[in-house]
């Protein structure tokens, strides 16, 4: 029986006649939404939508006022002006940036390696 029709189906419907596919599933949803019925559900839709504007929002002016301080020269720099470009900005609290963090630890890691090649080239070039 389809939304449109008072009455069921006269033969089964075949899996050919079955159009679209399943773009994700959220396991559980249903039940969540069959716990709240009617204005009660309308109510917790606004305030979960609510909750990720919000959130959205704060991330969005996050990012913005980390730009500025990294436009104001806000950020760490070596004093030789060496590696100045390897360290990130930090936020205007103080607190450590993780993926800032691990970001500087990938080029750092990279450096090193590449520090480490040219050495043992040296040696070789020098050994030959």
């Amino acid at each position: 029986k389809g939304d449109a029709n008072a009455a069921a189906d006269a033969e089964p419907v075949r899996a050919v006649q079955v159009r679209g596919r399943v773009w994700y599933a959220v396991p559980y949803l249903g039940h969540v939404g069959a716990a709240f019925t009617g204005q009660t559900r309308q109510t917790v839709v606004y305030l979960v939508a609510g909750g990720l504007l919000l959130y959205a929002a704060s991330m969005v002016v996050a990012g913005l006022r980390e730009r500025r301080a990294g436009d104001r020269g806000g950020g760490r720099h070596r004093e030789d002006g060496e590696g100045a470009d390897d360290l990130e900005p930090t936020p205007a609290d103080g607190a450590v940036d993780p993926v800032a963090a691990a970001r500087a630890a990938d080029r750092a890691a990279a450096a090193s390696a590449s520090g480490a090649q040219a050495d043992v080239d040296r040696g070789r070039s020098r050994a030959g």
